[in-house]
């Protein structure tokens, strides 16, 4: 069944080269990378039922050796996924909208002496579903 994930997938696929992971990266994956994971769901009623038109929120995370590749990519990121509309892969989004955005440091890995850099944000998606 068509979800968001898959658009949502697509979108970050076009925007970077960087290696991309649903929840969780695999342990050392290389860097760049981008981690995106849907954190809730809003499914709004009426008297008849759901309206069949749920916001998802989802989180993504950019990982980077360097301050500069990580604001770059992030910003890549933005214009692919914030102000979409439209249907990729039997998925119709009405609207996609980032509400936040924030920088934030990973602790070094073992050995390694530099922190590696992080943006995360967070995008609202409203898109259509079978009721």
């Amino acid at each position: 069944m068509p979800s968001p994930e898959t658009w949502l997938r697509s979108a970050l696929d076009s925007a970077t080269t960087a290696g991309i992971y649903p929840v969780l990266a695999v342990q050392n994956a290389p860097l760049p990378l981008v981690v995106y994971r849907r954190t809730g769901t809003r499914r709004e009623r009426s008297l008849g039922g759901p309206h069949g038109l749920p916001v998802a929120t989802f989180s993504v995370s950019i990982v980077c050796e360097t301050y500069s590749e990580v604001k770059e990519i992030a910003d890549s990121i933005r214009m692919a996924v914030d102000n979409f509309t439209g249907t990729v892969g039997g998925v119709r989004i009405l609207l996609a909208m980032l509400v936040s955005e924030s920088d934030a440091m990973e602790r070094p890995n073992e050995g390694q002496a530099k922190p590696l850099y992080r943006v995360d944000q967070t995008y609202e998606v409203r898109f259509q579903e079978a009721v």
